[in-house]
């Protein structure tokens, strides 16, 4: 079953809004993906080839979209994606019973500027999550995580590729020129001394070594950031310390996602966390 634009947040705003692809309505699980799109372009309906090969396999998937940044530089500006990102969160888990008996557990896929908000709402739920009512419940939902080719610092993205203009645009769009703010809205800089005692979902981050857009600085910077919050938690029982994959993915950018290799990545890595 498929079902399209979906709002979730109680307007007629198309980017509030979601799409379902159902392999099986009573399975409590499903799968979120985030679209990239440097937060200023991108739709769910580019995905659809996305959800109808998850739906083959058997797999729910939801397909979202939410409100991008002007490229007049009018906004909206972080943290207004996530925010949007996580009432629709919100939203699949205790308000889709029409198209979903009971969403219990859920598995957060981002690409490129996609990872940056699937990895803020994993890792400063005090912002994004708690909130909400029944936040907490919410949180402890988030069974597993990926992010790809993806963005994790945005200081760092500028400190690289600042020079080329396409790139400082949609990051001044996205973010203003605020440094605070750029540090902020990255997943690597979270300070870690406020995460005693933190639940880090089961993580993979997946990087094709021929991505012609990010180096590979951000995923490996990322992976510090992980393994020290894994490390810093290690008194508490955890089954997955979080994985890193950067020779899987052969693609550029984009066309990665379109590979059997990223689902077999994504299948293979739902099977290990025991979705």
């Amino acid at each position: 079953m498929q079902f399209y634009n979906i709002p979730y947040n109680n307007n007629e705003n198309k980017k509030e809004s979601l799409d379902l692809y159902i392999a099986n309505k009573s399975d409590p699980n499903l799968i979120i993906f985030f679209h990239g799109g440097a937060w200023r372009s991108g739709d769910k309906s580019d995905f659809k080839f996305m959800g109808e090969i998850f739906l083959n396999f058997g797999y729910n998937i939801c397909i979202l979209t939410y409100n991008l940044s002007n490229k007049n530089g009018e906004g909206p500006y972080h943290p207004s994606h996530t925010l949007d990102c996580s009432k629709a969160l919100h939203w699949l888990k205790f308000n889709s019973s029409l198209y979903l008996d009971n969403v219990e557990n859920l598995y957060l896929i981002g690409h490129s500027a996609g990872a940056q908000i699937s990895g803020m709402i994993a890792l400063n739920p005090e912002t994004f999550l708690f909130p909400l009512d029944n936040g907490l419940e919410l949180f402890n939902a988030i069974k597993g995580v990926i992010g790809v080719e993806g963005i994790f610092s945005v200081p760092q993205l500028l400190k690289t590729h600042g020079h080329i203009p396409l790139y400082r645009d949609f990051i001044r769009q996205a973010f203003t020129e605020d440094m605070k703010l750029l540090e902020n809205g990255s997943p690597q800089l979270l300070p870690l001394s406020k995460k005693k005692n933190f639940k880090l979902a089961p993580y993979l981050i997946l990087h094709s070594k021929n991505d012609s857009l990010l180096n590979l600085d951000q995923p490996e910077a990322f992976m510090t950031t992980l393994n020290g919050l894994f490390d810093l938690n290690n008194d508490i029982k955890k089954d997955f310390k979080p994985e890193f994959d950067f020779d899987t993915l052969t693609e550029d950018h984009d066309e990665v996602l379109k590979s059997p290799q990223f689902f077999c990545a994504v299948i293979n890595f739902l099977k290990k966390i025991k979705y």
